[in-house]
């Protein structure tokens, strides 16, 4: 009786109770129109996030301890704070979307490559508190048009975010991606 209780439980406590869950790997390219619960999985795969596109609701997001130390710009109002956030904005589908869109679409420069131009590209960009990205900038560059590279494929990824929250509220946030440029 006791473990029926339990079971009985889990299954009732579930997000999804219900509802058919879809599943997007890190190699599965973003769902063109997504609804009702996804889950992501990164390229180990482990899950990192469940979505309800049909409530618009994060319902699961993988944490990581590296990320409770960062401090974000959050918008608020007229002003601008370099603060920890309550949650930080998160791309919806996970880190394998970045992963993804930087596999398939980035190309070394050849300028660079010829001048064997390495380093890192730091991408700047502000996710408002809809959950949209705009406002792409280049924050830290090496030159040899590798800069506006990384600048093209950061701007190809899709555009739904869960925004950042400060405060219980949601804020619009200055959010960077890296982007490595390496010879082999």
């Amino acid at each position: 009786m006791k473990i029926k209780a339990i079971i009985l439980f889990v299954l009732l406590s579930g997000p999804v109770f219900g509802q058919k869950v879809q599943k997007n790997f890190w190699k599965d390219p973003f769902p063109r129109k997504p609804s009702g619960v996804w889950e992501f999985y990164d390229f180990k795969g482990e899950l990192e996030q469940t979505y309800d596109f049909t409530k618009d609701s994060l319902i699961y997001q993988k944490t990581f301890p590296q990320a409770s130390n960062v401090k974000y710009r959050a918008i608020t109002g007229s002003d601008t704070l370099l603060t920890k956030l309550d949650t930080p904005p998160i791309l919806i589908g996970g880190s394998a979307v970045v992963m993804r869109t930087l596999t398939n679409n980035l190309k070394y420069p050849p300028e660079a490559r010829e001048r064997r131009i390495q380093g890192r590209v730091i991408i700047s960009f502000m996710v408002a508190s809809d959950g949209k990205a705009s406002d792409f900038k280049i924050q830290t560059g090496i030159g040899s048009a590798c800069d506006e590279e990384a600048l093209r494929v950061i701007k190809l990824i899709h555009n739904k975010w869960y925004p950042g929250i400060l405060n219980g509220k949601r804020v619009s946030t200055i959010y960077t991606i890296p982007v490595f440029f390496r010879l082999g």
